[in-house]
């Protein structure tokens, strides 16, 4: 029996052992939970929210000043840092970046404009509207770009004014605002804008024309295609696509002829955005074009625009399209 005793005895002592080891468990979560209480936890609707719309992280007045201030900073680590923070932040960080508008170094109002964009705070606009005037270039650019991203419409026709800017990257970030707002009195000056003499402004402004939509941007960017820039004419091609006024069929078909093969590709998804069986013939042809990425682009607006499918075969696609030139004959697909 002694045996039997000493193992139960065993047995229980290793229970007690459990039993405590969860009472102080149990003790330790309530102790927690407690704190956390005391803490002050907030409701959802108490909760900040960031500039990606979740919950943003709290920041005492003295910590979310210290971050506006470091935008300033000549230690880009510390700068970027800041900047992550104060996206993440959101809203409650609006006053002091608009603040920091009106009274901080270029770089702290260049940085400030940069993050209220991202927040995208309509509370913001006037600000950015003055900063259009700031005698920093860098800070008129952020401010632009930032009113774009807000969508702040009342600021066009400053937009507008804004493009005889000498420097050229400000007018082309002005050009991409502008694109941003969609607002159509902005076209006419984009259009005398893809005159321009430097690249990257007439890249920007064939890319805004594409935005706003409006057909009668057409045949100013139907110029555009001949442009020496190929990047030019690559974002032409693509804009008369988005704009899908079947007047850009003609030259863009022509342009599926182009030396680069950016142009060709973006020449060949805009024909593929038009219901229009003139387009079928020419992308055909692109499926022997000697860069792969044209090819599977002119298939995908094949089967797009027609509802076939017959692979990379140029010849079933040829069958096909002679057979919609001539209902007698069969076409590839076999009906």
């Amino acid at each position: 029996m002694r045996h039997l005793e000493i193992g139960l005895g065993g047995e229980m002592k290793n229970g007690i052992i459990l039993l405590t080891f969860a009472i102080c468990f149990l003790a330790f979560a309530l102790f927690c939970t407690g704190c956390r209480s005391a803490g002050g936890d907030k409701s959802p609707a108490e909760t900040p929210v960031g500039g990606n719309g979740k919950a943003a992280p709290a920041q005492s007045g003295d910590g979310l000043a210290r971050l506006v201030e470091q935008l300033g900073s000549e230690d880009f680590v510390e700068r970027d840092k800041a900047v992550y923070e104060l996206k993440k932040i959101g809203l409650p960080a609006v006053k002091p970046l608009i603040e920091k508008l009106y009274d901080g170094d270029e770089s702290a109002r260049a940085y400030a404009a940069w993050v209220l964009g991202f927040i995208s705070h309509k509370s913001a606009a006037d600000a950015l509207i003055d900063a259009l005037y700031d005698e920093s270039p860098f800070v008129r650019s952020n401010a632009a770009k930032a009113l774009g991203d807000i969508g702040e419409l009342r600021a066009v026709p400053e937009l507008v004014e804004a493009l005889k800017e000498s420097d050229c990257v400000l007018r082309a970030d002005i050009a991409e605002a502008l694109g941003n707002l969609r607002d159509r009195r902005a076209q006419p000056a984009l259009i005398t804008l893809l005159e321009d003499a430097d690249p990257h402004v007439r890249i920007g402004a064939s890319w805004a024309l594409g935005e706003v939509g409006d057909a009668g941007a057409v045949s100013a960017l139907v110029k555009r295609l001949k442009d020496e820039d190929w990047c030019v004419r690559q974002t032409a091609a693509e804009s008369l696509g988005w704009i899908g006024d079947n007047s850009g069929i003609g030259v863009l078909i022509e342009a599926l002829e182009d030396d680069d093969w950016n142009v060709r590709l973006c020449a060949t998804w805009s024909l593929g955005e038009f219901e229009d069986e003139r387009v079928f013939a020419p992308l055909v042809e692109r499926l022997k074009d000697k860069h792969w990425r044209v090819r599977n682009k002119a298939l995908r607006s094949l089967r797009k625009q027609t509802g076939e499918n017959f692979g990379l075969d140029y010849g079933k696609w040829k069958k096909w399209v002679a057979s919609r030139n001539n209902p007698e004959k069969p076409n590839g697909s076999g009906k």
